[in-house]
């Protein structure tokens, strides 16, 4: 076995020599290896979710790996590579399939890369009786992302690289990224904010390819349209081929992360410039298929059956027109010419209003995690304690209710997510829900009211860094938000939802981190925001978003980019009022669709106007 697995780590013996010990300890040096079954899920099971999840780490299913091993091209004596080789699924389906490559991982997590060692010897006996000794495999107990490692000889030498790299987002995790970005100097190009340390992996496995060589990678879909992620596309489409992305719609590949769309992707570094235009067929899937392998290898070989009901919907695409922008590629043609005709001809929302999240109170309510920060013989608050956020006014305490009565508007109904419908006008709070909104000075008095309520959280709210710098006080909403717009007239949708969701509040209501809420001009008139909330909850804008949108799984995202850049059908009157185009300009069929649409707007946009 440690002919196979290689510690790279500084520093004494650690429990991977135990383990070590137990699993050679029968085994005579130089006398047959005999891995026991099983052996690689008892040592993975020693990691437990919550320490995968920490890591960013979702095993590959072996199905999945072995349509993926099914991609590669080598010749034997070549190197297959994976810098994130997790328990080796990956490598072992690719010895499984091309006995005559040599498998080289990196891994680390020290257990997990036990997993591996373990793996590939019992898949090299499974699959030739013996460890071949002309085959030196590896695992590297390391960092995969260095460049000053001894599997970097491989550099530009790799028939093929596989991944399935951790997934980690750099939002809540900014010191690990700055640590990161410091040991790493030969990829600091390539970092942003908000970016994923999967993104990483895939800017140094590029490195590895030979010409000709293939990047088979599993992921998450994010990367297609996050705008964090502008560097890493441009990244792949100056230095490799796009061949194959498989989306799949639905959870169901990984147990840990039913939420995301899984994207499989296969890109080839050119081996010369290339004689015709590239191609790229991107196939998206409701759910996991059945077999893997089939399904992959029908695709690729343009024998899938395209027309059944349920069957992958499948597009082709120019590759070379891709770069830095969002690669809507799940669309048609038709579908594309209409949305680039869109963002050529009309305004963008950004025109029309600006977007803000909802307030972030840094501590809404008590929760576990919270008592670490309290030494041991203080007094713990109960586990869901409301701090600023409170469920109904029950649950307000007496000291605060002092403050409301005393004229204060400190405590402020509350929107949620959750309360909104599509369409809807409130006029008054549609919960009982209240929020502590803290945004600036209080008075003495008030001040001593609010401690009283606040005191036992201190321990917690101190522990922000704002409040630690000195920026703001200790007793604070975390990220307030203009109060003059929160209580004046304003669009509030969630940010993230199945589909558009865009209601009118006149409550003056504080709106929830969870929601995204919407201001318009100087001198818009109630009429023009129900005229822009009807637009915004429609097919039209439905069908922009989904196609050339932001989206988690099923939920489209509704902030930022591309939401500020949606293409408004919306002009201004002579008198400023806001208007529907009568004419898209986008064709006949796309203009009798907006026709029939638009008459289905004017009867809800009347219906809701009479309300006022």
């Amino acid at each position: 076995m440690s002919a196979i697995l290689v510690d790279l780590r500084d520093g004494e013996p650690d429990a991977l020599d135990g383990w070590l010990g137990v699993l050679e300890g029968a085994v005579a040096e130089g006398a047959e290896y005999s891995a026991e079954p099983g052996a690689v899920e008892s040592i993975v099971t020693r990691l437990d979710t919550q320490t995968r999840r920490d890591g960013g780490i979702y095993p590959t299913p072996r199905p999945l790996a072995d349509a993926m091993a099914g991609q590669i091209e080598g010749r034997d004596g070549e190197v297959v590579l994976d810098l994130s080789a997790g328990a080796g699924t990956l490598l072992a389906s690719a010895i499984r399939r091309a006995p005559g490559l040599r498998a080289v991982g990196v891994e680390l997590n020290p257990t997990m890369a036990l997993a591996a060692a373990i793996n590939l010897a019992a898949t090299r006996l499974e699959v030739g009786g013996a460890i071949p000794q002309d085959l030196p495999d590896r695992i590297y107990i390391g960092d995969g992302l260095r460049a000053d490692a001894p599997w970097c000889e491989w550099e530009g030498r790799a028939a093929a690289v596989l991944g399935n790299p951790p997934y980690l987002r750099e939002k809540g995790h900014r010191e690990f990224f700055d640590d990161l970005k410091a040991r790493h100097p030969h990829l600091q190009a390539y970092f942003c904010a908000r970016m994923d340390l999967q993104y990483l992996f895939f800017h140094r496995s590029a490195s590895f390819l030979r010409p000709g060589g293939k990047l088979v990678f599993v992921t998450s879909a994010y990367w297609l349209s996050a705008t964090h992620a502008r560097v890493l596309r441009r990244d792949l489409s100056e230095r490799l081929a796009p061949e194959f992305l498989l989306r799949v719609e639905t959870g169901g590949i990984f147990a840990d992360a039913p939420g995301q769309h899984t994207l499989l992707s296969i890109f080839r570094r050119a081996e010369a410039a290339p004689a015709a235009p590239r191609r790229l067929r991107a196939v998206s899937l409701a759910k996991a298929p059945a077999d893997w392998d089939v399904l992959v290898g029908a695709i690729l070989s343009s024998e899938i059956e395209r027309e059944n009901a349920g069957a992958p919907r499948v597009f082709e695409h120019a590759a070379d027109e891709l770069g830095a922008d969002l690669w809507s590629v799940f669309s048609d043609d038709q579908t594309m010419q209409w949305g680039q005709a869109l963002k050529d001809n009309l305004p963008p929302l950004r025109d029309f209003l600006s977007d803000r999240q909802g307030f972030v109170s840094g501590a809404d309510r008590f929760t576990a995690r919270h008592r670490k920060f309290y030494a041991a013989d203080a007094e713990i608050p109960a586990k869901g304690a409301p701090i600023f956020l409170f469920e109904s006014p029950e649950e307000v305490p007496p000291e605060l209710a002092k403050i409301a009565a005393s004229g204060s508007t400190v405590l402020r109904p509350l929107l949620r997510a959750r309360h909104l419908t599509p369409n809807a006008i409130y006029y008054t709070p549609p919960s009982e829900e209240l929020a502590l909104y803290i945004d600036g000075p209080l008075s003495v008095e008030n001040e001593a009211l609010l401690a009283e309520h606040l005191q036992p959280f201190r321990p917690v709210l101190e522990r922000r860094r704002e409040v630690q710098s000195g920026t703001m006080p200790w007793y604070r909403l975390h990220w307030p938000r203009s109060r003059a717009e929160q209580v004046a007239p304003k669009l509030v949708v969630p940010r993230r939802a199945p589909k558009p969701c865009f209601a009118l509040d006149l409550a003056g209501q504080m709106i929830s981190s969870d929601c995204t809420y919407l201001v318009g001009q100087p001198g818009d008139t109630l009429e023009d925001l129900i005229r822009l909330m009807v637009l915004l909850n429609s097919a039209y804008c439905e069908r922009y978003l989904r196609n050339f949108g932001k989206s988690k799984g099923k939920q489209l995202e509704f902030y930022s980019e591309p939401l500020r850049g949606l293409p408004l059908p919306v002009m201004r009157d002579e008198k400023g009022r806001l208007r529907w185009f009568d004419n898209l300009g986008v064709g006949d069929t796309e203009n009798d669709v907006w026709r029939a649409e638009r008459r289905r707007w004017e009867a809800v946009f009347w219906n809701l106007g009479g309300v006022l």
